[in-house]
């Protein structure tokens, strides 16, 4: 869940893939969201699978999409009944993304004409269009700016513009939307309480963080679990963006829907984090509890990218190996078994991970993958189709992504 990439895309023609077509996709990026996953092709084109009674998976229904492809069931999540779908479907809609990014219960996604486009659950403004209502296609996020990049975390978004300012919308309680306004949603995008300029943004569940042009980490919203990386004794909310309590500059900063901490990336490769540490909770060891500036963490592999679930982390280096660390209850590390890990491990993928993405929340987990040859691996929690497997079973080691 929560990725921030910006993916440029040859100038060919798009051809919509009707749900229920067969498709050779070349998969370049995937991310996975609360009980749901969706991944972007070559082409330009959207595939979800997963839980789909929001119509976060974006075919036109909120149940399985017609057609032979996907097989679906009825499933349980809190009181409410809900389908899956448990094979990639396209998302209905004629145009070419280059950018998705997948939220708890919504996705939206970035096209190359630098609009966005949002589905699936709307009650809290999270598809920003002005509305509270669901909808199972995608709708555009209102008004006249063009973006460059997005992150969805778990009821907002956060999205940066052509001249590198910040807008969020959905989900306000804790301040996660940075306005300074303290309301409990927006249901169109606002701009961000801030006279910086920012090059990435990372929506966390109720918190978000970015990062200036200058190199300097902000963060906002609950401020619990040392998250915003400010001082302990500062015990309230933020609604507008703090500076992380350091003088580092960093590249690329990660945070997570079900995370209670962040990790950053020097130019050097160095990596740092803060928030929530324990073993159990980041896989990352750390004495203390809770660490409330980023300190940094020695690791074996250079690291190009960071990904959080809910109480483990992956990470992601430069020779495309995938390591994973955390609690472990339905194997969302990907290296083959039930326990909890202290010490990060490599994840057993066929071929060289080109992306990759930590989803779920408390009660479900499950971590997706991108390989060099273009497919989709997924592990951990497969209640709700997540994992685009017709084995319905939960699974500690990578499976294929169905496509036929």
């Amino acid at each position: 869940m929560n990725r921030t990439v910006l993916i440029i895309l040859s100038a060919v023609g798009l051809t919509f893939q009707t749900p229920g077509s067969e498709t050779n996709a070349d998969f370049i990026l995937v991310t996975a969201g609360g009980i749901h996953a969706c991944a972007l092709d070559k082409s330009g084109q959207v595939w979800c699978w997963g839980s789909n009674i929001w119509g976060q998976v974006g075919n036109g229904e909120m149940d399985a999409s017609a057609g032979q492809l996907p097989v679906f069931g009825l499933q349980s999540y809190g009181t409410e009944e809900h389908l899956k779908v448990i094979k990639p479907v396209a998302v209905k809609i004629y145009t070419r993304f280059i950018s998705v990014s997948a939220g708890d219960r919504h996705t939206c996604g970035l096209t190359e004409n630098h609009e966005i486009y949002c589905w699936g659950h709307g009650r809290f403004g999270q598809l920003g269009n002005g509305t509270t209502d669901d909808s199972s296609v995608p709708v555009q996020v209102s008004g006249d700016l063009k973006f460059k990049s997005l992150s969805s975390g778990g009821t907002h978004s956060c999205v940066i513009t052509m001249n590198d300012k910040l807008f969020c919308w959905g989900g306000n309680w804790h301040g996660q939307l940075g306005t300074g306004i303290r309301e409990p949603y927006s249901n169109v995008p606002r701009h961000v309480d801030s006279n910086k300029t920012f090059s990435m943004v990372s929506a966390g569940g109720i918190h978000t963080c970015a990062i200036t042009l200058e190199g300097k980490a902000y963060c906002w919203g609950d401020y619990r679990s040392g998250r915003l990386g400010i001082d302990s004794r500062i015990g309230k909310d933020q609604f507008r963006p703090v500076k992380v309590n350091t003088d580092i500059r960093f590249n690329s900063i990660f945070t997570g829907p079900g995370s209670g901490h962040n990790c950053a990336l020097t130019g050097r490769n160095e990596l740092y984090c803060w928030g929530a540490m324990t073993e159990a909770y980041s896989g990352l060891r750390r004495e203390n509890e809770l660490l409330y500036i980023p300190s940094r963490f020695q690791l074996d592999n250079p690291v190009k990218a960071v990904t959080m679930g809910a109480f483990y982390t992956c990470l992601l280096d430069h020779a495309g190996i995938v390591f994973c660390a955390g609690t472990n209850r339905t194997g969302k590390p990907g290296e083959g078994s039930k326990k909890n890990h202290t010490f990060f491990r490599q994840v057993q993928l066929s071929e060289k991970a080109v992306s990759v993405s930590a989803g779920g929340n408390t009660f479900f987990s499950h971590t997706c993958a991108a390989v060099t040859s273009g497919e989709i691996y997924c592990w951990g929690d497969n209640s709700r189709g997540q994992l685009g497997s017709v084995n319905k079973k939960s699974s500690a080691k990578p499976v294929l992504v169905i496509l036929k």
